[in-house]
């Protein structure tokens, strides 16, 4: 998961330009403005999120389909991939993942555990069930002496956004699952973040130390890679 991979330029997608960001929101709170500027793009970015009706989405599900194609062909050796099973609104990556599994990739999905509240990922397939679980969102039936997949084992993450900036800013829903399940930068995989158009913010999302960066980014424009440590590995 750690080796260098090499990804192809693609034209970026031009955003949005009336998206609102962080400086046209409301006053933030003195006792906490982090969290309350968050709270308050979340309700904004989602708000806009579901404006957006099922015809758009369908078409945009299929062309962000289409990208992560390219994205993952231009890696090096990119075959075991969490993904999420999408929440209302969010990007649905059911078709996609329908492809992955017929070109031999490896599919990884979340489990919050009802007790600990810890993540982790388990493995996928065509044939798994799946039932809800703690916050009503969609898990995969765990089989006994079921194994999930070690950090270091993962070539990349498929992310749901919120909202996104310019430079690899992410806005989840605020649990910090991600954030703590992937904390150690050493074993690490790549974070690619799946998202509409709307969901982009002008302006740069609020941030604290522990908040994981995007490398790359895929919407129904295109892709782009974030991360400065991997720029000199770009091919044109």
């Amino acid at each position: 998961a750690n080796q260098q991979r090499h990804f192809r330029e693609t034209s970026y997608f031009l955003c949005h330009d009336s998206i609102v960001g962080a400086a046209s929101m409301s006053q933030e709170s003195d006792s906490d403005p982090l969290t309350e500027s968050k709270a308050q793009l979340r309700k904004v970015f989602k708000d806009r999120r579901r404006s957006l009706d099922d015809e758009v989405r369908r078409t945009c599900h299929s062309a962000i389909a289409n990208h992560l194609e390219i994205l993952l062909a231009a890696g090096n050796g990119i075959n075991n991939l969490a993904v999420y099973f999408s929440s209302p609104d969010e990007v649905d990556l059911a078709a996609w993942m329908e492809s992955a599994w017929s070109a031999g990739k490896h599919l990884y999905a979340p489990v919050i555990m009802q007790v600990t509240g810890q993540m982790d990922f388990y493995p996928i397939n065509a044939t798994t069930k799946i039932e809800r679980g703690r916050f009503n969102l969609r898990k995969p039936v765990l089989d006994d002496g079921a194994v999930p997949a070690l950090p270091e084992n993962l070539d990349a993450v498929l992310l749901p956004l919120v909202s996104f900036d310019t430079r690899g800013g992410r806005l989840g829903m605020g649990g910090g699952f991600y954030d703590r399940y992937f904390a150690d930068s050493a074993t690490r995989p790549w974070m690619i973040g799946v998202a509409y158009n709307i969901q982009h913010s002008e302006h740069r999302l609020p941030a604290q130390p522990w908040d994981i960066p995007l490398d790359a980014l895929v919407t129904e424009s295109g892709y782009r890679i974030f991360a400065a440590q991997h720029s000199a590995d770009l091919k044109e």
